[in-house]
């Protein structure tokens, strides 16, 4: 496979051997999204334009982002509205997409000596500063790998506070990042279901 260069790599990453925290992953994936970004086509391609968690400034490339369960999906995105200090329903319309995901190699940030490997902490996964995230973000693409498997950030942060060493409901308070431009041969994503979500306030 070609892979393209994407910049200088991060110096504290480089003494990595390429098959530290390789892991495979088959299953169910959840995305909620606006209905327009409904596919994974058109999910990815705005991904690129929004700077996020292990989508760097400037980049091009887009990254899908799926939770593994529904209420994890839903959760980031009430915590989503919390940032922009808005109701969830103004959030609204939604959809709930539910993704058939193989792959093949999965940077797994969930496992502590991975992490540790790649020079990275659970409060870097949960800081609103990506920079390390998405510099790890740019050499695992670089390196071959199709995604990266991490807590939630709206689980971990409450387990931080609550002073929990993993999150309660682990592992489906996972999320994945997948590069779905760096597919291996005999992996997939593809959507297989698309709900509307109805935007209901907690009490």
């Amino acid at each position: 496979m070609t892979v393209e260069s994407e910049g200088a790599r991060p110096r504290e990453l480089d003494a990595r051997t390429d098959d530290e925290g390789d892991a495979r992953f088959a299953g169910l994936a959840f995305r909620q999204c606006h209905p327009d970004h409904a596919g994974i086509a058109e999910t990815v391609r705005a991904s690129a334009a929004f700077p996020s968690r292990f989508t760097p400034p400037g980049a091009r490339f887009g990254v899908l982002y799926a939770a593994l369960a529904p209420e994890t999906a839903a959760a980031e995105l009430r915590r989503r509205a919390a940032q922009l200090g808005v109701p969830v329903s103004a959030l609204s319309p939604r959809v709930m997409l539910t993704i058939a995901v193989r792959l093949r190699r999965v940077l797994d940030l969930t496992d502590p000596a991975v992490r540790a490997a790649w020079g990275l902490t659970r409060e870097d996964l949960a800081s609103d500063d990506c920079a390390r995230c998405q510099e790890a973000a740019t050499v695992a693409r670089e390196d071959g790998y199709e995604a990266i498997r991490y807590p939630s950030v709206a689980v971990v942060l409450a387990d931080l506070v609550a002073g929990a060493a993993t999150p309660a409901d682990a592992p489906v308070a996972d999320n994945l990042a997948i590069f779905a431009d760096r597919l291996h041969p005999g992996s997939d994503v593809r959507v297989v279901r698309s709900e509307v979500m109805p935007l209901e306030e907690r009490s």
